[in-house]
């Protein structure tokens, strides 16, 4: 249990460092990817926009899980307490 908890806490830590990052970038690859499809085709165009919309929605997702991180780990922990507890009585 405790090497569970521990990892736990290993990947709450990595989302709450690199998760933040991860969603800059993300958004700048998106504004890239927009602009570059301005100067396309209208095929290309609305190719490279949906693709840039793509992007926003998983940098989107990337940072509610990084403030979220530390309220998913908890709730796992206890989750998983609690299952093994209950597992442990019968």
């Amino acid at each position: 249990m405790n090497s569970l908890t521990g990892s736990l806490s290993s990947v709450q830590q990595i989302l709450m460092q690199v998760g933040p990052i991860l969603s800059g970038v993300l958004f700048i690859i998106a504004g890239i990817f927009y602009a570059v499809g301005q100067l396309m085709t209208p095929e290309k165009k609305a190719s490279f926009h949906t693709t840039s919309i793509n992007i926003i929605i998983g940098a989107v997702i990337v940072a509610i899980l990084s403030v979220t991180s530390n309220t998913f780990a908890l709730a796992s922990t206890h989750l998983l307490s609690n299952l093994t507890m209950s597992n442990a009585t019968t």
